[in-house]
């Protein structure tokens, strides 16, 4: 699931309901095991309790943005020390945090 294109509008459709998501606030990105998918924010909190395998913190919420800038900020660092893993680690967490926004929240974007 994911997104959908009708003429020149484009959908998200949720994972779990499977009904469309039309607002950014109500659009939750989330892991389920290794693959990301969107949810309603009231689907996410329902799935999130029964369903093991999926991530507990959206990859689109305030915890993951500042997860990222910290990772970015470790990562310039290491850039100019020994300590080349924040730099790898800078790399995957901007890495999936675009890959989030590019799918999922820039088609939401007014």
């Amino acid at each position: 699931m994911g997104e959908v294109k009708m003429g020149e509008n484009k959908f998200i459709i949720c994972n779990h309901c499977k009904r469309f998501i039309n607002d950014k606030n109500d659009l939750v990105v989330a892991y389920d095991f290794l693959v990301m998918n969107a949810y309603h924010s009231e689907c996410f909190a329902r799935r999130a309790k029964e369903n093991f395998f999926l991530s507990k913190k959206p990859v689109n919420g305030l915890v993951s943005n500042i997860v990222t800038v910290l990772f970015g900020i470790a990562g310039l660092s290491g850039l100019f020390t020994d300590f080349y893993v924040f730099t790898v680690m800078a790399i995957l967490q901007l890495s999936i945090r675009l890959y989030s926004w590019l799918k999922y929240e820039s088609i939401l974007e007014d």
